[in-house]
Formats: structure tokens, C-alpha cells, sequence
């Protein structure tokens, strides 16, 4: 991991942060982390805590800015998806000639393969995968028939 200092030339740089998965970090809290590094001109990279930790550090050439870019990573994220099962997604589409509601089937299952892939951070060769939580909904509507899921 680089070690630049705060204030080292005037390239735009981006730090990211890993939040504890133990309890909630509040945006309180990370404000007056990000504060601390600012006011106090200490290094970055080496200022993890039990809380956060500083995956990496990627300056420009000139290394960290002023302002840098900081980027909180949680290790844990809800997600709610709505399917809309209205009778107008039975109907064929006029651009692909599909169903619209296999589309959207597809569509959602293309998003959740794409989000469950683990990843790394720019700047760091620790491979990622945080916890997801998925609701998957469906929205029929008001029509006579359509069953509330």
C-alpha cells in the first residue's frame, strides 16, 4: 500500500475505506475521521482504526491532494428490487419482439450475477465481496385478478 502524505503536490487522488462489518459507522463518524486527517496532515494509509481501515491510497502523479476523494466501502448492503408484474408486462415489445416481463426477468438476474462477482479497489490486490441483502418484490397493481405478492 503507498504511504503519501496529505498536501504533497496538487494531483486529485482517491482513498478508500473499508467500514467495520462489527456495527454501523455513522456518517458523523466518518466525517470527523476525514476531518482528523485533513486538519492534522496525517498520512493516510496509516490511519485504520477498529472502525475503518484504509484500503488504499491512489494519488496522481504528485501525490495526495488536498481534498482527496474518500470512499467508504461497507461490508454489508441491502437491496430492494421492485419487478413490475402489471398485465402490460405480458405484452410483446414493439422494439425486441419479447415479452417486456422476460425482459425485465433478465434484466434483474443479469444485475444480481454483476453484483455478487467479488472485486478489488483501485490501488489494492485484496479481493472484496461484501454480504448483500436482496429483496426481490413484485408490483401488480390495482387490476382485478392480479394476486398481491
Amino acid at each position: 500500500m503507498p504511504t503519501n502524505n496529505l498536501g504533497q503536490g496538487s494531483a486529485s487522488s482517491s482513498v478508500y475505506v473499508l467500514l467495520s462489518k462489527d456495527h454501523r459507522v455513522s456518517r458523523s463518524f466518518r466525517a470527523t475521521w476525514h476531518l482528523r486527517r485533513l486538519l492534522t496532515g496525517q498520512s493516510w494509509a496509516e490511519s485504520s482504526s477498529d472502525d475503518l481501515s484504509v484500503l488504499s491510497v491512489v494519488g496522481g502523479a504528485g501525490g495526495v491532494s488536498a481534498r482527496p476523494d474518500v470512499f467508504y466501502i461497507c461490508q454489508q448492503y441491502s437491496l430492494v428490487f421492485v419487478l413490475d408484474m402489471t398485465p402490460t408486462m405480458v405484452q410483446v415489445s414493439n422494439q425486441t419482439c419479447q415479452v417486456k416481463l422476460n425482459e425485465a426477468v433478465a434484466s434483474l438476474t443479469a444485475s444480481l450475477n454483476l453484483l455478487t462477482k467479488p472485486f478489488c479497489v483501485p490501488g489494492s490486490q485484496e479481493l472484496l465481496q461484501p454480504d448483500l441483502i436482496v429483496t426481490v418484490m413484485a408490483y401488480c397493481g390495482n387490476h382485478p385478478g392480479c394476486v398481491k405478492v
